[in-house]
């Protein structure tokens, strides 16, 4: 049986384990992600990423000072694999992880920052669900473009699995 996936497949992705069984998995990713260069961003108490690719890129574009400096800072993520993310590159653990419920989440993410300033991690075309437009303290950096990639064709499949955020 062949499976296509909309996403990008990882080595340790429990998706894999489809292949064991003789099955063909194909993953493909609709969307392009592009880095963009920063040259410094603002000294926060907290640094918050929306995204794996959101740690990806900002660890990329580290000069290795700003690397130590990042270090000290308290940090969120969304979802646990940003939280595995955040640990493989920035060999650090989050303080506040996201789940599911967004909007729980969002509440419960300005209770523990209230008073506190956050640089928010993201991308061109952010939905920024956490950032309080209001709020003096609450600072963006886009550090990569996210673009949904025109004239993909599907490929012939027996399962179609589109993951949708």
């Amino acid at each position: 049986m062949i499976l296509f996936i909309t996403r990008e497949l990882r080595p340790n992705s429990p998706l894999n384990t489809l292949t064991e069984g003789g099955h063909t998995l194909i993953g493909q990713s609709g969307i392009g992600f592009t880095p963009l260069p920063f040259n410094d961003f603002p000294d926060t108490d907290w640094l918050f990423f929306y995204s794996q690719q959101g740690i990806r890129f900002f660890y990329e574009g580290l000069t290795d000072e700003a690397k130590t400096r990042v270090f000290s800072k308290k940090m969120g993520v969304m979802g646990k694999s940003s939280s595995a993310m955040l640990q493989q590159l920035l060999h650090k653990s989050p303080v506040y992880i996201a789940g599911k419920a967004l909007e729980k989440e969002a509440e419960k993410f300005k209770k523990i920052t209230h008073h506190q300033s956050v640089l928010f991690i993201e991308a061109s075309h952010s939905n920024k669900r956490f950032q309080d437009p209001n709020n003096k303290k609450h600072f963006s950096l886009k550090v990569y473009d996210n673009v949904v990639l025109s004239g993909l064709q599907l490929p012939e499949a027996h399962v179609y699995i589109l993951l949708v955020r």
